[in-house]
C-alpha cells in the first residue's frame, strides 16, 4: 500500500481555497482502482452463487467485520 499524502478537504477544493496535486490525483486514482479490484474480488466470488438473499448477507459480512 503506497504511503500518500493525503488530499486536501473537498470544502477547500471548492472554495478554492486548495489544490490538488498531479501525484495526489495519481495516488487517489491509484487508490481508487485497488479498491474496485477488491470489491470485484470479494462479490465475484463463485461463493455469492449459492446464497440466496445476497444484501442480507453483505449486511452480516460488513456487521461481521466491523465487529
Amino acid at each position: 500500500m503506497a504511503d500518500f499524502t493525503y488530499l486536501p478537504s473537498a470544502v477547500g477544493i471548492a472554495a478554492q481555497e486548495a489544490d490538488v496535486t498531479e501525484e495526489q490525483q495519481r495516488e487517489f486514482d491509484e487508490a481508487r482502482a485497488e479498491q474496485g479490484r477488491c470489491i470485484d474480488a470479494i462479490y465475484g466470488h463463485s461463493w455469492w452463487d449459492d446464497i440466496a438473499d445476497k444484501y442480507a448477507t453483505k449486511v452480516a459480512l460488513q456487521k461481521a467485520a466491523k465487529a
